[in-house]
């Protein structure tokens, strides 16, 4: 019995200094390990900050963290490991790896987490070859900080029923009792017979904070069914014109009109309510609005069924979907085009297991990044190796044109409008048969539901134009100038416009063809030019003053000028 135990005793010894004596060499990475490491997983971790100590900085708006895994080594693989998964809890998968990072709280404080990576080596994916640690720095999350709201009105006396909300940036409710510090928040008091109060807050420390709303008006409401009975089974909702949820038309204090809301006409409906009809609409946030029919403009294109909204784009669905199919062909041929490079004949029957482990050795061995070599060599398993050249998969071009032509049709353009390359004629034509109609539609509807019959009948009206001539050339921008100008339909700032230049001095003056006299001016060319005659200087070389003579009656004789005869009628 002594024996046994002396003996076990022996083993368990020799055992222990086993261990003993390969701790060190686990602890130290050996050089070509250590030249792995630096070369393979320089950047393990990349996109965070580091402190002065070296440590990862993970931020409060960072939950993961991405951990290199290199695949393509023949001689290693890796496994990430954490210190602490509470904080950081590390996934592995054959190809990648991460860490899930919670943060702490406040009070808990930052963490200090070392994630462990471990080379292992391929053959067996048990055995560690090295280590190496990086060291995460966890922020905490911010401090919390209650908020006590307390509704009161203008008397000071507490009001009951108040409902206190709190919103964050993205309009999703918070709890009042734990709030970020140092973010601002949306608060909302509302009360029955009171007017809402909204504002922004921000906390530093718990807060008591007490509102006073001002009381406002109360409404009966009385409901009937089409049929005209009363119901007091109806539900009704109002809100402030204040709300964050009501959407009202565009008027300033007054009540006048100043500005325009467009709404998407497949989230609208009609609706009639006693004798009045009404425009529904819907918003992205689920909230609904609504306005007299009346004071709505509509614009509608594709009347085939609906004469009141038109119709919605779904005619283009099959010339969509066939796009989406020709693309996925265009994908599939480049990633087959891509991926298939070797055609192997195996010139021994071989089971589809060893069929694959051949084809991943012959890749591995071959077609990897390390054979530098330019060299393929292959044993007697395959009787034949071709390389199958890889050519690029083109679309018809036909079809792609007709394809791009019946999207164009839909919409009304052509692909010379869309890639900018149209010339004058081509934009005079999208011009007129696109822009021009929508420009008076356009016209039509505001007018209509901006001004009142009367304002109508004394001339008010929204016109909306465009400069047919910004795309001219230089050479027609010059003819309509110097043809228009040269009649008096264009002035200079007329002419200023159509080549896009600031406005002159005068300007608006027109000007007819008379040697360009103004306007203004035609009047007195009914006048007798007079006629000033210079003189010949006499021999002393002495000049004489100018002489003028008035023009001469009809049948006068004119004396010494008789030589000049005509000139008193010249222009």
């Amino acid at each position: 019995m002594k024996k046994s135990i002396t003996k076990a005793l022996a083993v368990f010894m020799s055992l222990m200094l086993v261990l003993m004596s390969a701790l060190p060499a686990m602890a130290e990475n050996s050089s070509e390990v250590e030249a792995y490491l630096n070369s393979t997983y320089a950047k393990a971790i990349s996109g965070f900050e580091k402190d002065d100590e070296g440590r990862y900085i993970i931020p409060l708006s960072k939950t993961s963290v991405s951990l290199k895994k290199d695949t393509s080594s023949k001689l290693y693989t890796s496994s990430w490991s954490s210190s602490d998964d509470t904080y950081a809890k590390v996934t592995n998968s054959s190809y990648s790896a991460s860490a899930k990072i919670t943060h702490p709280s406040y009070n808990e404080g930052a963490k200090v987490v070392t994630l462990t990576l471990k080379i292992l080596d391929k053959t067996d994916g048990k055995t560690v070859l090295g280590t190496r640690d990086y060291v995460l720095y966890i922020e905490t999350k911010l401090a919390t900080y209650s908020l006590d709201v307390t509704a009161k009105n203008e008397k000071g006396e507490i009001i009951d029923n108040a409902k206190v909300s709190v919103f964050d940036s993205r309009n999703i409710e918070q709890n009042p009792s734990s709030l970020s510090a140092n973010t601002e928040y949306t608060l909302t008091v509302s009360a029955l017979g009171y007017v809402r109060d909204i504002r922004k807050i921000t906390l530093t420390q718990n807060t008591k904070l007490d509102v006073i709303l001002k009381e406002g008006a109360t409404v009966d409401f009385t409901v009937k069914l089409a049929t005209g009975a009363k119901t007091d089974n109806a539900t009704l909702k109002v809100t402030s014109a204040n709300g964050s949820q009501t959407y009202s038309p565009i008027e300033d204090e007054y009540g006048r009109l100043c500005g325009w809301y467009p709404l998407r006409a497949e989230r609208c409906e009609v609706i009639e309510c006693e004798g009045q009809l009404y425009l529904r609409y819907l918003f992205a946030n689920g909230s609904y609005g609504a306005i007299e029919f009346e004071r709505v403009g509509i614009m509608t294109d594709f009347e085939y069924k609906d004469d009141l909204f038109g119709e919605d784009n779904s005619t283009l669905a099959p010339t969509m979907q066939l796009i989406h199919t020709q693309n996925e062909g265009i994908i599939n041929a480049v990633k087959n085009s891509a991926n298939i490079r070797f055609l192997a004949k195996v010139a021994n029957m071989l089971k589809p297991e060893d069929i694959k482990k051949e084809r991943k050795r012959f890749t591995e061995d071959n077609l990897s990044a390390d054979n530098d070599s330019g060299m393929i060599i292959y044993d007697n398993k395959f009787s034949d190796l071709k390389q199958v050249e890889s050519k690029p998969y083109t679309p018809n071009a036909l079809q792609m044109q007709h394809i791009q032509e019946n999207v164009c049709t839909h919409f009304g353009t052509n692909m010379d409008i869309l890639q900018n390359k149209f010339d004058e004629n081509t934009w005079n034509a999208y011009y007129e048969g696109k822009i021009e109609p929508f420009a008076i539609q356009l016209s039509l509807v505001m007018t209509n539901m901006s001004f009142t019959e009367r304002e109508r009948a004394c001339g008010n009206a929204i016109f909306f134009s465009a400069n047919r001539l910004q795309y001219a050339s230089n050479a027609t921008k010059l003819s309509v100038s110097t043809q228009l100008f040269d009649r008096a339909l264009l002035n200079r700032n007329g002419v200023m416009d159509i080549w896009n230049m600031a406005h002159v001095e005068d300007g608006e003056k027109y000007y007819i063809r008379k040697e360009y006299t103004e306007v203004s001016e035609l009047q007195k060319s009914n006048e007798k030019p007079q006629i000033i005659i210079q003189q010949t200087p006499a021999a002393t070389g002495q000049a004489t003053e100018p002489q003028q003579t008035p023009p001469a009656a009809a049948g006068e004789p004119t004396g010494e000028l008789k030589e000049k005869e005509g000139v008193n009628n010249a222009d």
